[in-house]
């Protein structure tokens, strides 16, 4: 028997698939499931089970995607209320397949509806040898229990028990198989690593060092992210059951001239601007919103800020990449339609269409706090400290909570390089129609411009 994982980067979701002689079971696919057919039928196996360990809120999984195309059996907590047609299962239920065993574990605290699922090969033992753990556990981190504000004393309490009297009593070489690694927000610092085991967890994973429930529960929320927008959209779609992809209406290809009249239909159109950030700041159409397709993932992004009822027009940074990005918003739950300017900005710049510019500021000007503000949007995992003249405001802060934005002055950004602080500026500029920059090469030139004075 083998564990195949499967990484999709933006949103660190990790995926697996367990394959037999003959069948295989794909644990808390995503949308996008070609690459599980693809891999099945490279291994000469027919998928035969489908499990989720919970109902996802930060991705769109792919439950019913690989259900229509396999006819296997989707299994889910027993608790949780879903709207189609499953499996149920709850604690200590035992799933066999092959020489595969796997036994049910309830882990409530991230949701309340959450399952691990320990794994046998009986070929060699019946002990464990590893353990799905969905958000409840993962490598560096634990879940947050915090995406039910109503419920999260409750589900601190649950996640703790969880842990402490469930997984961890797991024997110390059980490996771990968690949904995400570094980069995810359903925790707050997860690692870079894939996986690890439960012996090793217990030793250094830092949320795992309060092992009284009071201070676990004091000290766990602290410095937590906040919540993206689309995570509460997710869950319940995963619950629902998603849409099925083909069934989703496909984006329409329109010349500048229709582009233009379709925006002049909607008031305040959402338009996310593919390109890349200079050639954005350049020349850009009047509202629109930069995504560097280059450097940024939609799905870390799109989530906090495209509406969700409205349309979406899109200037494509290159047509190769537009089905990758259309996967990315279907995977954060937007299933908006979609326009696309076909022959991207060059002709609508050829009609004569009005256009504007995006304010750059290099790290050698004189940046002056009496004109400007200047915000530094990097996280503080990724700040060393403070840059003298600089205000200090997370991405992800700004992006939950635009409103909160001093707008007294200009407003230049700044992150490591200069895409999300491109992103920051123009999603500004769209809200609030205030002059907004950022600085060419981030805060790396400017750190460098300093060390290099010193």
């Amino acid at each position: 028997m083998r564990i195949i994982t499967f990484f999709s980067e933006g949103l660190s979701i990790l995926s697996y698939m367990l394959v037999g002689e003959n069948e295989a079971w794909v644990i808390d696919p995503e949308r996008n499931v070609e690459k599980y057919l693809e891999e099945a039928k490279k291994r000469q196996v027919e998928i035969t089970g489908i499990l989720l360990t919970h109902a996802h809120a930060d991705y769109v999984a792919g439950h019913m995607e690989l259900k229509e195309k396999t006819n296997a059996p989707i299994y889910v907590f027993k608790g949780m209320k879903t709207f189609f047609p499953h499996i149920g299962v709850e604690e200590n239920d035992i799933l066999e397949f092959e020489n595969i065993r796997l036994k049910v574990l309830e882990t409530p605290g991230h949701s309340p509806w959450c399952v691990s699922y320990v794994v046998s090969d009986l070929s060699r033992s019946e002990e464990p040898f590893g353990v799905f753990t969905g958000d409840t556990l993962f490598v560096g981190d634990v879940g947050r229990p915090d995406l039910f504000p109503e419920r999260e004393k409750e589900l601190m309490e649950k996640l703790y028990d969880s842990l402490f009297h469930k997984l961890l009593k797991l024997p110390d070489y059980v490996e771990i198989y968690p949904v995400h690694a570094s980069g995810s927000l359903c925790g707050k610092s997860l690692s870079d690593k894939w996986h690890s085991t439960i012996g090793y967890e217990k030793k250094f994973n830092p949320s795992l060092e309060w092992r009284d429930k009071e201070t676990f529960s004091k000290e766990l929320l602290k410095d937590m992210p906040p919540i993206p927008a689309h995570f509460k959209r997710c869950g319940k779609i995963n619950i629902q059951g998603p849409k099925l992809l083909k069934d989703i209406p496909r984006p329409i290809e329109l010349d500048a001239e229709l582009f233009k009249d379709k925006l002049e239909q909607h008031e305040r159109p959402f338009i996310m601007d593919l390109r890349n950030r200079h050639a954005f700041a350049t020349a850009h159409i009047p509202g629109a919103v930069n995504f560097d397709f280059d450097c940024l993932h939609l799905t870390n992004y799109a989530g906090w800020i495209v509406p969700e009822n409205k349309p979406v027009f899109i200037v494509p940074s290159d047509s190769n990449l537009l089905q990758k990005a259309i996967d990315e918003l279907r995977l954060t739950g937007l299933e908006n339609p979609v326009y696309v300017l076909k022959n991207g900005i060059h002709e609508w710049v050829q009609k004569g269409f009005e256009t504007e510019k995006l304010i750059t500021i290099s790290a050698v000007e004189n940046m002056t706090q009496e004109k400007f503000r200047f915000i530094d949007i990097r996280l503080p995992e990724e700040r060393n400290g403070d840059v003298e003249g600089f205000e200090n405001f997370p991405v992800f802060s700004l992006l939950n909570n635009p409103e909160s934005l001093k707008k007294d002055k200009p407003v230049f950004f700044a992150c490591n390089r200069g895409a999300r602080s491109s992103l920051a500026a123009s999603y500004i500029k769209h809200l609030f129609d205030i002059p907004t920059g950022f600085v060419l090469g981030g805060m790396t030139a400017i750190e460098n411009k300093i060390t290099a004075g010193s």
